[in-house]
């Protein structure tokens, strides 16, 4: 098991930069499948994928079958796995409660070890790096190997939530938390040509959704996107980005999963729109 920032971090070979950068967003992840479908349809084949929190699972299932039947998987879990369940409904006052999670990490690990054959983050056919927070840090702590299902659940373990994940002696939080689109690292990995998988707008507007929890994770996703804002101002001009954005996503709760068709066809919508500027990067 190792995190970049304790060790030199590994540079992807100069001819061969093209990274997807799969953001979070809970159940707004559906419109990366999508996404992802389409991309796939133009001829776009990544040499490195980044992810975060749901962005994590969805790169993991992607990159160990990077192809359009991998992607025919991911579309089966977003649409067949009982994903409603994670986050019952009926459990909203224990947020009021004594108790270091509202829901047990129990059923997230099953389903991410339901979906995936290989064991190890390094295991993938195409090189994955994997966000988590450090708890007690704040930091940043990227993974590019070790045992896939904490990854992944550390990854998406929104504080509160979910439980933290405990791993060789550290405690570890969604990954969204300190940076929901991380397309920073994947410059500094060495891609020069970046799509960021967005599960939302660049511009979207807030009201309140009618329950105070919905508004607060409204609220949330806002504060998230003014980090992504400042990535995206920051990059270098040699690197040439194309944002698949999926303003339907944008209406819709993160814990709520019930719209993943939906979402679906928004993200292929997205890489229709951006086809003439997804091809300057083939």
């Amino acid at each position: 098991m190792s995190a970049t920032q304790s060790r030199p971090v590994e540079r992807v070979p100069t001819d061969t930069s093209l990274a997807f950068v799969f953001g979070g967003g809970g159940a707004r992840g559906a419109c990366q499948v999508g996404m992802l479908r389409e991309l796939l349809k133009l001829g776009m084949i990544p040499d490195l994928l980044l992810g975060v929190s749901v962005g994590a699972l969805n790169a993991a299932v992607f990159g160990e079958q990077p192809n359009l039947d991998g992607v025919r998987k991911l579309n089966d879990l977003w649409l067949g796995a009982p994903l409603q369940s994670l986050f019952p409904r009926r459990r909203t006052l224990r947020y009021l409660s004594d108790r270091e999670s509202v829901h047990p990490s129990i059923p997230l690990r099953k389903l991410i070890g339901d979906n995936l054959d290989m064991r190890d983050v390094a295991d993938t056919k195409i090189p994955l790096h994997v966000l988590l927070a450090d708890a007690y840090s704040g930091e940043e702590s990227w993974f590019d190997e070790g045992p896939i299902v904490d990854i992944l659940y550390g990854s998406a373990a929104i504080p509160g939530v979910l439980p933290p994940l405990r791993l060789g002696g550290r405690r570890f939080i969604d990954g969204g938390m300190v940076n929901p689109n991380p397309v920073q690292h994947a410059v500094e990995l060495g891609a020069n040509r970046i799509v960021l998988l967005l599960c939302g707008s660049l511009t979207p507007s807030f009201h309140s959704k009618g329950r105070p929890l919905a508004t607060l994770l409204m609220g949330y996703a806002l504060t998230q996107l003014s980090l992504t804002k400042v990535e995206l101002a920051n990059l270098p001009e040699s690197v040439s980005i194309v944002v698949l954005e999926c303003g339907t996503a944008d209406s819709i709760d993160a814990l709520d999963f019930r719209h993943s068709n939906l979402l679906i066809t928004a993200g292929q919508r997205s890489v229709e729109r951006s086809r003439e500027r997804l091809s300057q990067l083939l």
